[in-house]
């Protein structure tokens, strides 16, 4: 699939209207997308699908598309989703884009605002659409939608100290506003 195809895709399941943005970095950005949600922006990669992190199921490449919500601008949801793929396709496979990854240092990898306090990802298993997974099949691999939490410096510490479900649950329960960019 290319960008437009993914756009496509995208589109069906968003509500509001998808802004495509051309590839900003180098020369192995994707092109991305954004969609405000009012007092939140989606903010979607187009093309991450593209990047092999390793994952196979049943023989066939599963692929992302990786996407954030957030209460910021769409340059800076943009700008952190971009530093996550690029930091996914340098890995080269040795960090999978899968559900429980954690995603360290994208705030020092590329140039967020200095109010933005978050500076790590983590990828979880979308919220957005309940138990249903938006899934786009193809012969030789699948396209799943995964989306980018991010974290602040003493979460990702947790994370890495206590587990991924641990700072999960301890969010839930401090009813933390993981669209807050600024917490």
């Amino acid at each position: 699939m290319n960008a437009t195809e993914i756009a496509a895709w995208m589109d069906n399941l968003v509500p509001g209207e998808l802004t495509i943005h051309e590839p900003v970095g180098n020369e192995h950005a994707v092109e991305m997308a954004t969609v405000n949600l009012g007092n939140e922006v989606l903010a979607t990669t187009l093309e991450f699908s593209e990047v092999d992190t390793g994952l196979v199921s049943e023989g066939i490449s599963v692929r992302s598309e990786l996407f954030t919500v957030a209460h910021t601008s769409a340059e800076t949801a943009l700008i952190a989703v971009a530093g996550a793929a690029e930091i996914f396709r340098r890995m080269e496979g040795r960090l999978p884009a899968q559900p429980g990854t954690l995603v360290p240092g994208i705030g020092d990898f590329v140039e967020l605002p200095s109010d933005i306090t978050v500076r790590h990802g983590l990828c979880v298993v979308p919220y957005v659409w309940g138990d249903q997974v938006p899934q786009l099949k193809e012969p030789d691999r699948l396209t799943v939608l995964l989306q980018l939490l991010m974290l602040t410096q003493d979460e990702f510490d947790y994370a890495v100290t206590y587990g991924i479900g641990a700072l999960q649950g301890e969010l839930m329960k401090a009813e933390v506003d993981l669209n807050d960019w600024t917490r």
